[in-house]
């Protein structure tokens, strides 16, 4: 309609991906696969112009433990390279965008996001307390943003943000706590409390 920005596109992903544990005592180490091939089509359209069409083929893998120093309570370790194909909206979008009250550019040449992470875990998974609380750190490169340009749309006088890749790292915290308040036969009543915090920044 009249708010699209922008064309009508299709998109087709393939995925295959292998998760496989090695338990050793205590210790359970993972390892992880997976890669995605994904293909976007875009309409031709009087509004935004020729059909376009991109293919993708990325591939992330994993690598980690889980450890249990004494019982109900466990210690997880975690590394990962992953990939992330652009989206279409990434790709195509140019018009207003009425929900975020912005002018919206794609980039049809963006590079695949690709990016290195650690997390560490720390849970209780029994008791009438549980919980947990993650620690990570991801450190991007081609990082998929959108970007404020400094100019406005002519039309609009809406301010334009244009996607494109950045260096980026994102680090922070989750943490999560349950109170067990009753639990008899079939009827339980709990009370959870979660948070989190995020920082990200613009290597360059």
């Amino acid at each position: 309609g009249v708010e699209a920005f922008l064309p009508s596109t299709k998109t087709h992903t393939n995925s295959g991906f292998i998760l496989e544990e090695i338990p050793v005592g205590n210790l359970r180490f993972q390892l992880g696969g997976r890669f995605d091939y994904q293909t976007i089509k875009s309409d031709q359209s009087s509004i935004f112009g020729a059909a376009n069409s991109r293919e993708d083929l990325t591939g992330s893998g994993s690598v980690g433990f889980v450890y249990h120093p004494v019982i109900n309570y466990v210690i997880a370790l975690s590394s990962a390279l992953t990939s992330r194909a652009p989206n279409a909206q990434e790709l195509f979008a140019n018009g207003v965008h009425v929900a975020t009250n912005n002018f919206e550019q794609g980039n049809k040449n963006l590079k695949v996001q690709q990016s290195q992470g650690i997390d560490l875990s720390l849970r209780k998974e029994a008791g009438m307390v549980t919980g947990e609380v993650n620690f990570f750190y991801n450190r991007f490169q081609n990082f998929i943003a959108s970007m404020l340009t400094g100019k406005n749309d002519a039309e609009s006088e809406l301010p334009i943000y244009a996607y494109q890749n950045i260096a980026a790292e994102f680090y922070g915290a989750e943490a999560k706590t349950k109170f067990n308040a009753y639990d008899s036969n079939s009827h339980k009543l709990n009370f959870e409390l979660r948070g989190d915090y995020v920082e990200a920044r613009n290597r360059t």
